[in-house]
């Protein structure tokens, strides 16, 4: 339903009391109201657009962190007759003291 401020108003000029001050109060909470939904409308889009960035500068960082992992070789080594796969398990075998050590 479209609202006309400018008919509103001047229904308010030709009344008197409280209707008339009803009226203007009526123009003036539709006239707020029309600006915070304009604005909330200008912020959302703001909100959506910045989303949006913040994922394709996501996916552009992860992207290269991925791949470099992706590409990575395997591990493989033995200690003691130990063999580790893994990095994390090949720094756990190279921390642990050889048998002469003991």
């Amino acid at each position: 339903m479209c609202v006309d401020l400018e008919q509103i108003r001047k229904q308010a000029e030709l009344m008197t009391g409280e209707v008339a001050d009803t009226l203007r109060q009526v123009a003036n909470e539709i006239e707020l109201l029309r600006r915070h939904l304009a604005e909330a409308h200008t912020s959302n889009a703001d909100s959506e657009r910045l989303n949006w960035l913040c994922e394709q500068a996501h996916d552009e960082y992860y992207r290269e962190i991925s791949r470099t992992y992706i590409t990575l070789p395997r591990i493989k080594t033995q200690k003691n007759g130990v063999t580790a796969m893994t990095l994390r398990e090949a720094i756990d075998l190279v921390r642990q003291p050889r048998d002469r050590d003991l």
